[in-house]
């Protein structure tokens, strides 16, 4: 039996019955003590998060607000996002 799904916890049911491999993200698949992580003999994937302000609004105190709450809350959630034993945490801030 096959089974295609675009959904995210569809493949992580359906692993974690017995039904196949499914690639997720650490942060979902750690938490599901039904599914078994293997080793790969490459690096996990990696994704930048870009967040941008125009020039004219940035030194807004409110436009400020903003990315500094979502670098916070980036950085509070960092070992979710890239836990230890996948290499360090590569998280950068810059403001400019």
């Amino acid at each position: 039996m096959v089974l295609q799904t675009s959904s995210l916890e569809a493949a992580v049911l359906a692993a974690g019955t017995g039904g196949g491999l499914a690639c997720r993200a650490r942060f979902r698949a750690d938490e599901e003590a039904r599914l078994t992580r293997l080793s790969i003999p490459t690096d996990p994937p990696c994704a930048d998060i870009l967040l941008l302000v125009h020039d004219d609004i940035c030194d807004t105190s409110r436009i400020r607000a903003v990315p500094t709450h979502v670098i916070g809350s980036i950085h509070a959630v960092a070992p979710k996002l890239q836990p230890t034993d996948t290499g360090k945490p590569n998280i950068q801030a810059i403001i400019g």
